[in-house]
């Protein structure tokens, strides 16, 4: 399983950022930037909610570039999960 990456925002939050695919209706951690890739996670180092932004046919999924990041994150939308709770038993 690959980790997830570390990335602070301009605010100097701190994230866990990880992008993963459904597989057998589980999410599954995949590469990052990996093309097969549905969404993006971003999960609050200092805990709170963790957000999700799901990739578009145009939707970049590489380089990981702040200002790029910023821009998912801003359209991330809550999970139901907060952060510290586990994707599934794979994530």
């Amino acid at each position: 399983m690959q980790p997830p990456f570390e990335w602070v925002d301009h605010h100097g939050q701190t994230w866990l950022v990880y992008d993963w695919r459904t597989v057998q209706g589980r999410r599954r951690r995949v590469p990052i930037s990996d093309p097969r890739s549905e969404a993006r996670a971003f999960v609050p180092v200092n805990g709170g909610p963790v957000l999700i932004y799901t990739f578009g046919m145009a939707a970049y999924r590489e380089p990981l570039a702040g200002k790029i990041l910023e821009d998912q994150l801003r359209f991330a939308k809550r999970l139901g999960a907060s952060a510290g709770q586990r994707m599934d038993r794979n994530g």
